[in-house]
């Protein structure tokens, strides 16, 4: 008879305690990242770049960084 013994790469120290949330760095990369799109967008716009289509009305910039910020929350929650 055989005995198989599985350990962690982590060790046997790392417990569930000392792992820290992944929600709250994700929140805050999600806003940093929604204020930077936002910052692009308005750089674009100023420089001259159309965010309209010969389909409709051009895109608002707070478009940008409301899509930016639902869809990295969205992110943050499948991965927590």
């Amino acid at each position: 008879m055989s005995t198989t013994t599985q350990t962690s790469a982590l060790g046997a120290t790392a417990s569930a305690a000392t792992q820290q949330p992944l929600w709250k760095p994700g929140v805050a990369a999600a806003a940093v990242a929604s204020v930077a799109t936002t910052m692009l967008a308005d750089v674009a716009s100023a420089a001259g770049v159309s965010f309209a289509d010969h389909t409709g009305p051009s895109i608002p910039v707070a478009a940008f960084a409301q899509l930016t910020l639902v869809f990295s929350l969205v992110g943050v929650g499948i991965a927590a």
